[in-house]
């Protein structure tokens, strides 16, 4: 159960990470329009590299449980904070059920976000990460309802 709640945990900081990563590159694109629709000769764009410290801060904590685990079990690098059990019937059953009804939530999540989509261009000046996290909304949707339903091995 311990491993189902860090997994879960290490999934969900993952995405929120690669959405504060997020931030600069947004910051940095919006620099370059502006340099591109100003006439001026000089210019200088910042790249704030303290939105980077978490995704960092996490990979090596990842890296580190990852190296730690891994004599343990065989267990793939890049789907290495999913948990995927598959010991017995009974487990490989319940995973399938929850892959699948993940599956399913993105095709009712995707519609959704793309329909927030629409509302982009009236934030677009006081909320310029909006597109981001919409985006980020279907892995995050979908980790939560495989988790819930992959839950049921563990209790």
């Amino acid at each position: 159960m311990k491993r189902f709640w860090f997994s879960l945990i290490m999934s969900l900081c993952t995405i929120s990470s690669f959405a504060l990563a997020m931030v600069p590159l947004i910051q940095l694109t919006n620099g370059l329009a502006d340099l591109i629709y100003s006439d001026t000769d000089n210019f200088s764009i910042e790249i704030k590299l303290i939105w980077f410290l978490p995704i960092l801060v996490l990979g090596i904590i990842e890296g580190m449980d990852h190296l730690w685990n891994k004599r343990k079990n065989k267990s793939s690098f890049w789907i290495y904070p999913l948990v995927t059990p598959s010991d017995d019937e009974r487990e490989r059953a319940i995973t399938a059920n929850a892959s699948h009804t993940a599956f399913l939530t993105i095709w009712a999540a995707v519609p959704i976000c793309a329909g927030a989509m629409c509302f982009y261009p009236l934030f677009v000046e006081i909320f310029p990460i909006y597109p981001i996290l919409v985006v980020l909304m279907i892995p995050l949707i979908q980790i939560t309802v495989y988790y819930l339903k992959i839950r049921r091995i563990f209790l």
